[in-house]
């Protein structure tokens, strides 16, 4: 299963030769064993020093393994241009998580990525879903009272989708897989709000990109009517209000026949052909 995860999360990003990338919680090095072939400068972080000694075994003089926590990492601002957070973020404590993730943003360079694999809430596809949630669940209460509390509490958290929005970071691919049981994020540093959203606050009040004024020093300077979508629809809406206010205060039944002048600005309304106005006789 996590051979599958990892081939994945590199489907969804194929790192460039030469980039500096990140393993957050490295465990035994099978994930940066699959970036050896990339060219890439690799590190990896662990809390277990027994974990480390099997990367070590396994990855050589390829990667810089270092012991310590993601909340206090030992590296430098912007070192990174790719990190990865495989199944770890479900493994902390729920006070901790916030910050493991903020000293992420802070090692990674401005453009740099993040790539986060972990459990997903749901919904669970009917059989596969429901088979590999048991085996999850299984596997979680066997880790141990504590190690379980976590993940319950990062699955009623809402998962990787909650953790990301609160904590200023933009995702830019998502892949749910297994059934609806795992979920993989790439997200960036930079957090953009969403073309829905920035739609969903707009404004036309506050719009005065299609707002000119005459000169300073004329004496009857007012704003001009904007172009935007939103107030050309609000004055046809007027126009049309007013064309059938008139039409209907007519003093004739058809207003071309009236000797009345036509308001300047609305363009003459035709009026309904009728036998009468055809020429001939009504029955």
């Amino acid at each position: 299963m996590n051979k599958g995860l990892q081939l994945v999360g590199i489907r969804m990003f194929r790192p460039k030769k030469g980039m500096s990338i990140l393993d957050v919680g490295c465990g035994t090095g099978s994930q940066l064993e699959l970036y050896q072939r990339y060219d890439c400068h690799l590190y990896g972080l662990d809390l277990s020093p027994a974990m480390l000694e099997m990367a070590r075994q396994r990855l050589g003089d390829s990667a810089q393994l270092d012991l310590g926590s993601a909340t206090a990492m030992p590296y430098e601002d912007d070192q990174f241009d790719f990190a990865i957070a495989m199944l770890t973020i479900h493994e902390m404590n729920p006070e901790t998580r916030a910050p493991a993730l903020n000293e992420i943003k802070r090692v990674l360079k401005g453009n740099g990525q993040l790539l986060l694999i972990d459990y997903h809430p749901g919904p669970y596809q009917p059989l596969q879903g429901w088979l590999s949630k048991t085996i999850i669940f299984a596997a979680e209460l066997a880790a141990g009272w504590r190690h379980y509390s976590n993940y319950r509490n990062f699955m009623k958290q809402g998962g990787l989708s909650g953790l990301v929005t609160h904590n200023g970071l933009s995702v830019e691919k998502q892949q749910v897989l297994a059934g609806g049981t795992f979920a993989i994020l790439l997200a960036s540093k930079k957090a953009l709000r969403s073309r829905a959203q920035a739609l969903f606050d707009y404004d036309p009040r506050n719009d005065h990109s299609g707002v000119s004024t005459q000169s300073a020093g004329s004496c009857c300077s007012r704003p001009a009517i904007s172009t935007t979508p939103r107030l050309r629809v609000a004055k046809n809406r007027t126009l049309q209000s007013a064309r059938l206010k008139w039409s209907n205060s007519s003093p004739t039944r058809h207003p071309t026949r009236t000797s009345c002048p036509i308001p300047p600005g609305l363009p003459r309304i035709q009026p309904k052909r009728t036998l009468r106005s055809a020429g001939y006789p009504e029955p």
